[in-house]
């Protein structure tokens, strides 16, 4: 139908590209204080609200700038260089405007992320809409071109590269624009519904990775927490008779190593452990925030501890009970437990 002038495109596409990524990675001051007086402004509104206002007022900034660039097509006889120019200036402004809310998107999600990987993100995200056309999972699709990208900074030539395959994804989608009488009503729809596709992909992208982050977060404070409590426990029936015995100090030791504490740490773990007079006691509080099986896996090891050198001290089993008590776990079990422990070791 049209002999399309691909290498005029590119170069058009390349010289947008550069401009609009320029444009924006050079402002980001601006951009986050944008979304911090967003944040500010409301502070009733929830991330997922100032998200939508971010997304939909892009939406409706590229939907202009692409009925504003649609002026050209109704005057075919202008010929391909003034429909090049138009369409690359409708792509520079759209991209720009594409990763403005994507780096408004980023900051709002994830404030406590460096500079470099926000841009690493938006590209990628870029990157995953075009390869994909906004299909399948975000955080797969963007995390696996973030790792591709890997710590190093973004090269301008990847910039480039990214924006050419926009771009000729951009050129391809307008050239229905040359049919007399649709091209200003189809061209401000184009960027409308591209922008709030891109924008509502990332907004899932960020989401997720908040929430996976929150989960890993958890799971993070709750094992330190435990280890904690457990080296706690072990120590505090170690201390009870008055001494620290070889098999004792053995047991403390496997366990620091076992938890993977560094040189550092294990120094600082042995300098309470030494210091008998220094018992902390467990607080039911803390405790409960452990599920059932790490509290009772704490118990059987304190048992263990407390038959270190095969016998059981008056003051080790009136601590037992302490513990158990602040462990929330029933006497039965202690019972339980003090069984298990004394059959492993043939008493």
């Amino acid at each position: 139908m049209f002999n399309i002038p691909w290498d005029d495109i590119n170069k058009s596409v390349e010289d947008a590209t550069a401009r609009s990524f320029d444009s924006i990675f050079n402002s980001l001051d601006g951009l986050e204080a944008e979304v911090q007086g967003l944040m500010d402004k409301d502070l009733e509104l929830y991330r997922d609200k100032v998200a939508e206002q971010i997304i939909d007022e892009a939406s409706k900034k590229t939907a202009l700038i692409g009925g504003g660039a649609a002026i050209p097509d109704i005057l075919p006889l202008a010929g391909w260089s003034t429909f090049i120019a138009a369409v690359a200036a409708d792509f520079a402004l759209t991209l720009r405007e594409d990763l403005s809310m994507l780096m408004r998107l980023a900051y709002l999600y994830g404030q406590d992320v460096s500079r470099e990987d926000r841009k690493k993100q938006a590209v990628s995200l870029l990157a995953a809409v075009g390869a994909k056309e906004g299909k399948g999972n975000p955080t797969r699709e963007v995390s696996k071109l973030m790792g591709m990208i890997g710590t190093k900074h973004i090269s301008r030539k990847l910039l480039i590269k990214v924006g050419r395959r926009l771009g000729e994804r951009f050129f391809k989608r307008k050239i229905i624009k040359l049919i007399p009488g649709v091209g200003i009503l189809l061209s401000g729809g184009v960027n409308y519904y591209s922008t709030r596709a891109l924008g509502e992909y990332a907004q899932d992208y960020f989401v997720e990775c908040a929430e996976t982050g929150e989960r890993a977060a958890g799971i993070a404070n709750e094992m330190k927490l435990f280890h904690e409590l457990y080296l706690r426990a072990l120590a505090n029936m170690a201390k009870k008779d008055g001494t620290i015995c070889d098999e004792e100090l053995t047991s403390f030791k496997d366990s620091m190593l076992m938890f993977g504490y560094t040189a550092a740490e294990q120094e600082k773990c042995l300098e309470e452990l030494n210091d008998l007079e220094a018992i902390v006691e467990l607080e039911a509080r803390e405790c409960k925030k452990l599920s059932e099986q790490d509290r009772s896996f704490i118990l059987k090891s304190a048992i263990s501890m407390m038959y270190a050198n095969r016998t059981a001290e008056k003051e080790q089993r009136a601590y037992l009970l302490e513990l158990a008590e602040a462990l929330d776990l029933p006497e039965k079990e202690v019972d339980g437990l003090e069984t298990e422990v004394r059959e492993d070791l043939g008493l």
